[in-house]
């Protein structure tokens, strides 16, 4: 059995994007900032996932963040979950996408871009505690949450 996942990355930075604007006739500045989901739209890549067997690629979503799509890949793929990688499935259901520009809420309305400078959600600090201890507790990191038992 293989699977192969293949994702990009994002867009190229300012000093490349401006001028191809620029000469596309398209005021970079005011698309880029106008609002949070312009401003995430550059971080947005697609991602192709293939099987040479039968998966359940529905648990894989459209619209994830790269945190996330270990997890999903994982779950699509029926292999078990580390506690973190099943805590992550319920943040994903409130926040699909958190990445160094913005978080994307789920709401009744749709979902919902806040820039990091105006949000606080405690379950944002709790994921940055959590993503802390992982990558840099040493001394007190909570090892079982992060590995299969």
């Amino acid at each position: 059995p293989t699977v192969v996942l293949m994702f990009g990355d994002h867009q190229a930075n300012d000093s490349v994007v401006k001028p191809i604007y620029n000469l596309n006739g398209a005021d970079y500045t005011t698309h880029i900032y106008t609002s949070v989901k312009n401003s995430q739209d550059r971080y947005t890549t697609p991602y192709v996932l293939w099987a040479n067997y039968d998966i359940d690629e529905e648990k894989m979503p459209e619209h994830l963040s790269l945190n996330y799509l270990a997890s999903h890949l994982l779950s699509a793929l029926g292999l078990p979950l580390t506690g973190y990688q099943h805590w992550q499935s319920g943040l994903f259901e409130k926040f699909p996408v958190i990445d160094a520009g913005c978080i994307a809420e789920n709401t009744a309305d749709g979902i919902n871009y806040h820039s990091f400078e105006k949000i606080g959600f405690d379950e944002i600090a709790l994921f940055n505690r959590i993503e802390y201890n992982f990558i840099f507790g040493k001394k007190n990191r909570v090892s079982g949450f992060f590995s299969l038992k």
